[in-house]
């Protein structure tokens, strides 16, 4: 029982991610891991993690994403043509230029008052954003809130998630239940990605759903949001990146 590992981040180098592993084992972080050795040759990079026996490899997997530099994440920009003109942009800014008049829409399932789907729909104005919880009382404080701040982009709809007719591009959440409940509730509901907003240890979650959605291990990405924002409130609170 082994996995074996052919990319890594251009930020790190196997020699380092071999070294932190080993300090994990040393220090009793990590047990599951029998053996780890560098097999890159002639063909390629290649780490391959002999298991000991029991060991749930997407589960390791996911602890290793966040105690290693098996996963990375760094800011960046780009130089891009915009209307013919060079422009160094951000993220952020490549993302609303991508949107511009191109019909994208996102869900907010579970929405609440309108979080987190009444500040993306002020961030990004071109995108369409329906937010849709089944509580009653809450839709009429998202449409209060949305009406409030004449935001023409924002549809708050109070549904269940399975009752929509329509796919979205994208579906975000604010950790309403765990993984593995939420993702029945919007398969086939979208066409891009999931970013799922969640706090503490849901590696057993993830694992759960993974396997229920028949995703790969290290297809899905996790951002730790206080690397953004440097907030004691945000201490081990993530983004999750579902495709």
């Amino acid at each position: 029982n082994m996995i074996e590992i052919y990319e890594i981040p251009y930020t790190t180098a196997t020699e380092i991610i071999m070294d932190k592993v080993a300090e994990l084992i040393k220090a009793g972080k990590v047990r599951e891991i029998a053996d780890m050795r560098d097999e890159t040759d002639l063909n390629g990079l290649k780490l391959t993690i002999d298991l000991k026996r029991g060991t749930d490899p997407e589960k390791l997997m996911q602890k290793l994403f966040k105690t290693t530099t098996l996963q990375d994440s760094f800011g960046c920009n780009f130089n891009i043509l915009i209307g013919g003109m060079p422009r160094v942009l951000g993220v952020r800014e490549i993302f609303e230029e991508w949107t511009r008049g191109t019909g994208i829409s996102v869900l907010d399932l579970g929405t609440g008052g309108g979080f987190p789907g009444i500040p993306l729909a002020v961030m990004f104005p071109k995108v369409r954003f329906v937010l849709c919880d089944s509580v009653g009382k809450k839709t009429i404080v998202a449409k209060g809130v949305s009406e409030a701040l004449g935001l023409v982009n924002v549809e708050v709809v109070n549904a269940r998630a399975e009752s929509l007719p329509e796919t979205f591009n994208y579906v975000v959440s604010r950790a309403v239940t765990a993984l593995d409940n939420f993702y029945p509730w919007v398969r086939g509901k979208y066409t891009g990605n999931i970013f799922y907003l969640k706090g503490g240890d849901f590696s057993e979650e993830l694992c759960h759903m993974m396997r229920m959605a028949g995703l790969r291990p290290g297809s899905v990405r996790t951002w730790k949001i206080q690397d953004w924002v440097n907030d004691p409130i945000f201490e081990d609170k993530y983004v999750i990146d579902i495709p």
